[in-house]
């Protein structure tokens, strides 16, 4: 029952495909595999600039706590392509429900590290084992609004099949893997406007919405991990995060005057 609730990888058939000039080939992925790739995938992720906070969000005491999540990086087992892991929240969470997140979660006094918080809680969520990734390492902490600071760790899922996890229902109403392919397409980028005054990136596929923080993450990992001969247009202009919302003004209001 549990191996039903995970959804098979969305291929380069998907129907959020038009045409896109940026299609990563299995030499680009070996290419973004090798050590030096990592290393300055790393290297940028933790020198990722600080999120710009607006003046109208006032910080709350869940800033606090500090959180870690995996950006899994798998290797499909049928086709060789890389794709990104995924979970949506259970229904039954009393926060965030229904949204999609990377696997991860807060960190436990028990956790040695940021690693081994993500660790846990993607095998806790996912049934994933943690011998099964190999870990490029830990992001910077991100920190952001009305949340808890948050790590990236990054790690690699070699021969990977979205089968193969065993979901905690609790925590996971399902897990996905979206290949990098789709990811990258000018169809799928959108933002997120919020009236509190920011925008952030958001992408579409099919009838997945991942925005928020994982819209967030996922941006910013992808300007990371892919060199600027493979980066599409859509991740080389840097998104704007603050753009003020306003209401429009209040219609005027004209009052007749009467003639007694």
């Amino acid at each position: 029952m549990q191996q039903l609730m995970c959804r098979q990888s969305r291929d380069r058939h998907s129907s959020a495909a038009v045409t896109d000039s940026t299609v990563l080939t299995e030499d680009d992925f070996s290419l973004l595999l090798t050590e030096e790739q990592r290393q300055r995938c790393m290297e940028q992720l933790r020198n990722v600039p600080a999120f710009p906070r607006p003046k109208s969000l006032t910080p709350n005491r869940n800033e606090k706590n500090s959180a870690a999540v995996l950006i899994a990086l798998c290797l499909e087992q049928h086709s060789n392509e890389i794709s990104l892991l995924y979970t949506r929240r259970s229904r039954h969470l009393r926060s965030h429900s229904l949204q999609i997140s990377f696997p991860g979660g807060k960190r436990d006094e028990s956790d040695a590290s940021f690693e081994e918080c993500a660790l846990r809680e993607t095998e806790e969520e996912i049934g994933l084992p943690r011998e099964r990734i190999q870990i490029w390492g830990e992001a910077s902490a991100l920190h952001l609004p009305r949340t808890a600071s948050i790590v990236p760790v990054v790690g690699l899922v070699p021969d990977f099949h979205v089968t193969q996890l065993k979901l905690n229902l609790d925590e996971v109403e399902e897990a996905f893997s979206i290949p990098l392919n789709t990811l990258i397409r000018p169809t799928v980028a959108r933002h997120t406007q919020f009236r509190s005054g920011y925008s952030g990136p958001t992408f579409v596929v099919d009838q997945l919405r991942i925005w928020g923080i994982t819209g967030y993450l996922t941006y910013w990992f992808l300007r990371c991990l892919l060199p600027g001969t493979l980066m599409p247009d859509t991740l080389k202009t840097k998104m704007n995060f603050i753009r003020p919302y306003r209401l429009p003004p209040p219609a005027a209001h004209h009052h007749k005057s009467t003639n007694h």
